[in-house]
């Protein structure tokens, strides 16, 4: 049984700076593109009798920075983004840096 995880990774974001600001803060939105490369294939539910392979996914989403302290957060980024590859679509919640 191969359990091997090899991820390469890549990335770009934007800051845009708004007319917004929450305490002191200038508020920023940043979207963000993400691409992932599994050069041994990702499995999911890999002990099912149709296991799903994903070679490679794609994320688009978005952040919100620069906001004040929060609970137990310093700085938080908070955002959005879904992921898709291989028939396999996930959304997610970003709390912090998506990358």
């Amino acid at each position: 049984e191969n359990t091997d995880y090899t991820l390469i990774e890549t990335g770009i974001n934007y800051r845009i700076t708004t007319d917004h600001v929450w305490g002191n803060n200038q508020i920023y939105v940043n979207p963000y593109f993400i691409y992932f490369y599994y050069p041994d294939d990702l499995v999911l539910l890999e002990r099912t009798t149709t296991p799903i392979r994903v070679g490679n996914e794609r994320e688009i989403g978005f952040t919100v920075s620069n906001l004040p302290d929060m609970l137990f957060l310093e700085n938080p980024e908070l955002g959005f983004g879904i992921r898709r590859g291989s028939g396999v679509t996930a959304y997610r919640l970003v709390f912090g840096i998506p990358f």
